[in-house]
């Protein structure tokens, strides 16, 4: 990337722009701290990717969570509801095209989880650390970069949201299960050998002729009542469920794939925090200075839309 003179720090976001540009790695807004000041979504300095201290507390929360998706796994895939399975068969029939950026603005795909209560952690006096609950997650804890306005008081329009970007591995990529069948039709091999041919008399030829012939009105008739021996069977009950058992299949492929990713959706997973002052206002995002481990609320397996968002 070239260097452009007296850019300072917006260097490095110009730098982030250009990765964001050649890969969907999400690894590029994995980062904690202050964010740039040109846009809420970069960071301000590389040491905003540095590795964060392990935190013992979310790995134990993420082992009991998924302790508790191993037992209620085979629920998840028996309790799809229509309107969620319509969402889902959304998702994977047309998936979001990814994120771009234009005039300060950035469009990104996101499960959005409304925040419904914002309290401040008394347990962690001099860090503006908060517990978070927000639809369809268990509460969590934020730990944040500057003292966040209260959700309900004078300022009523501001809003937060625990969002969840978009991936690509969040659909099962499943290989082709059909094997290559050979073809149904033979076909000469130009290779074979022809039997030999004798030149007859008139006689014979002409004889050769109506034989020839005759055998075309056979295979014509053959054909006629090919065709209505398929009509035949297709008016039947054997012919219509036939029709059924593919739909049939066709719709258990779909609704295993939907399960598949509903099942990825209940996995604990990393989060962003987002803020707007005020309706039609901008969303930006809120720096954390610890990653945010989401998991979904205990008996929740709705599946919630894609909602691209934009970010200031």
């Amino acid at each position: 990337m070239p260097v452009m003179y007296g850019e300072k720090h917006n260097a490095f976001v110009r730098l982030q722009k250009e990765i964001m540009a050649l890969t969907d790695d999400l690894s590029l807004f994995d980062w904690l701290g202050e964010s740039s000041t040109l846009h809420s979504y970069f960071a301000a300095h590389p040491r905003c990717f540095m590795a964060p201290s392990y935190d013992a507390r979310q790995d134990s929360a993420s082992s009991k969570f998924e302790f508790r998706l191993l037992k209620t796994s085979k629920r998840i895939t028996s309790s799809l509801s229509s309107s969620a399975l319509k969402l889902v068969k959304d998702v994977l029939s047309n998936p979001p095209h990814g994120r771009f950026i234009a005039n300060g603005r950035m469009s990104m795909p996101f499960f959005v989880h409304e925040v419904v209560t914002l309290i401040p952690n008394q347990n962690m006096p001099g860090v503006f650390s908060y517990l978070v609950k927000a639809e369809g997650l268990s509460e969590l804890e934020v730990t944040v970069t500057r003292q966040l306005a209260p959700l309900y008081g004078k300022k009523l329009a501001i809003k937060y949201r625990i969002v969840r970007m978009w991936e690509a591995s969040l659909i099962q990529r499943q290989g082709s299960t059909d094997a290559e069948a050979p073809d149904a039709l033979t076909v000469d091999s130009p290779g074979s050998p022809e039997p030999p041919t004798t030149e007859g008399s008139p006689k014979q030829e002409k004889d050769k002729e109506k034989d020839k012939e005759k055998e075309k009105d056979k295979g014509k008739d053959k054909d006629k009542e090919k065709e209505k021996e398929k009509d035949k069977d297709k008016e039947s009950w054997v012919g219509r469920s036939k029709e059924l058992v593919t739909d049939f299949v066709a719709d258990m492929v779909t609704h295993s794939t939907a399960a598949a990713l509903i099942r990825r959706m209940q996995e604990p997973f990393i989060a962003q925090l987002l803020c707007s002052p005020g309706d039609k206002q901008p969303w930006r995002r809120v720096g954390t200075t610890t990653r945010i481990l989401a998991h979904a609320s205990s008996g929740s397996v709705n599946f919630r839309a894609l909602e691209n968002v934009i970010v200031h």
